[in-house]
């Protein structure tokens, strides 16, 4: 393994947090996490999003975090399951609009076409998503994001840098 990782690394590991490289070149990034991901900790997408501000200097013009409550490892679960990241990440790069929040579906039949159930607001990170009490609970514009007074996800990161 470590003969491979000596000749490959360079390539397919994706563990530096310099992305000046990357943000020098108009590169954008959306990352996300699904927090009922039973394969990798949320906590490894915060440790890195916390590394690549240290990099580069806080700078969230060119990459969000957006972590996705009740999605499995890439899908599943009983949150979310469709994410228009593609049409907010051209958004982002032809037009520099960056995603203030991200609208996501949970659709039933999970990759079948199926009946929506609700939808949800995503928040950049470290942002969540409140409910305002007034619209329906399965209406994402019945949700706001704003930063929370005791981040929900905070011990999360604080845990995986101890």
């Amino acid at each position: 393994m470590a003969r491979a990782d000596d000749r490959l690394a360079e390539r397919v590991n994706a563990m530096d947090p310099d992305l000046r490289p990357f943000r020098n070149a108009g590169g954008k990034m959306i990352h996300h996490h699904g927090l009922a991901d039973p394969v990798v900790p949320a906590a490894d997408s915060i440790s890195y999003w916390r590394r690549v501000q240290q990099a580069t200097d806080g700078s969230e013009d060119f990459h969000r975090l957006f972590l996705v409550p009740g999605m499995e490892h890439c899908g599943g679960g009983s949150g979310p399951n469709r994410l228009s990241l593609q049409a907010e990440l051209e958004a982002w790069v032809e037009q520099g609009v960056a995603p203030e929040r991200i609208e996501a579906v949970h659709q039933e039949g999970g990759d079948a076409p199926g009946a929506v159930t609700f939808t949800r607001p995503l928040c950049p990170y470290s942002q969540q998503a409140f409910y305002d009490r007034t619209g329906p609970e399965e209406d994402a514009a019945s949700f706001e994001c704003r930063m929370a007074d005791e981040p929900q996800f905070e011990d999360l990161g604080q845990a995986w840098q101890r």
